[in-house]
């Protein structure tokens, strides 16, 4: 797997080169909307994580209420870079959220994603 240079709002150039005349949330909303395969998604951690880290986090939670099945699992995805920070919350939300979803992607992701907040803080899921 080829490793992409990083910008300093943390996209990767590849994604965001195109697009250095729009805002760096254009840029992102852009990389939502054209994102449509699990190897994408499976980075999103990276891309969302990392824009999202000293700013709100209602994108999440709006991409976790999505139509898109894509979008969903985004949501989920991106919550990965939090986990690695020992910030679980936002997993344990959107996975609580998505826990009806009718998409076995969605089960599929929102429980990797548990089993990581899992390995590193098993009290996390006692009241």
């Amino acid at each position: 797997m080829r490793t992409q240079q990083v910008n300093n709002e943390g996209f990767p150039e590849t994604i965001c080169r195109a697009e250095m005349k729009v805002s760096v949330t254009e840029c992102l909303q852009k990389y939502v909307s054209t994102t449509t395969s699990n190897n994408s998604i499976n980075s999103a951690h990276h891309i969302i994580g990392t824009y999202l880290e000293n700013r709100d986090k209602s994108m999440l939670y709006d991409l976790s209420r999505s139509d898109s099945l894509w979008e969903r699992r985004i949501a989920i995805m991106s919550t990965f870079y939090f986990i690695k920070k020992s910030r679980f919350s936002y997993t344990l939300h959107i996975a609580e959220q998505l826990l009806s979803d009718q998409e076995d992607l969605i089960h599929k992701a929102g429980g990797w994603m548990l089993r990581e907040v899992g390995k590193r803080d098993l009290a996390s899921f006692h009241p």
